[in-house]
């Protein structure tokens, strides 16, 4: 069964702080790259067909990636979706601004996004905790 951790509703300076923190994190645990999905609504300029195709994204490239891509007018993290997955989880800069981490097994990965959103005051809520599971 997945789990989620979510996020409040960010700004989008805070929004841009945890995707950046995201990114650094996941390559000071031994990450390398991620399978990306620009989703909606800048998939629908992004890609070329209807046919929307996750990518393989070096971590280190990833934020240059997204900047490229707002720059061209494409799409914007925080009104537009991007998934970036790695094993046994996938993150999501929702378009309403906020973030999601889905999971199956809580990891080190979760607790220190749950620890990180909680002090920061982003007011996290884990569906797991709803159901009285552990981390």
């Amino acid at each position: 069964m997945k789990s989620l951790i979510l996020t409040k509703m960010l700004t989008p300076e805070e929004l841009r702080t945890e995707f950046e923190f995201c990114i650094r994190y996941l390559q000071e645990v031994g990450y390398v790259r991620a399978s990306v999905l620009f989703g909606w609504a800048w998939g629908n300029e992004y890609y070329s067909t209807n046919e929307w195709q996750a990518e393989q994204i070096e971590l280190e490239k990833l934020s240059a990636k997204v900047r490229e891509i707002e720059d061209s007018g494409v799409g914007k993290l925080g009104d537009d979706d991007l998934f970036v997955e790695i094993k046994g989880h996938v993150f999501i800069f929702c378009h309403e601004s906020d973030v999601h981490v889905e999971y199956e097994v809580g990891s080190e990965i979760t607790e220190a996004l749950w620890q990180r959103w909680s002090k920061l005051g982003y007011s996290p809520v884990n569906s797991a905790l709803h159901n009285k599971k552990k981390l």
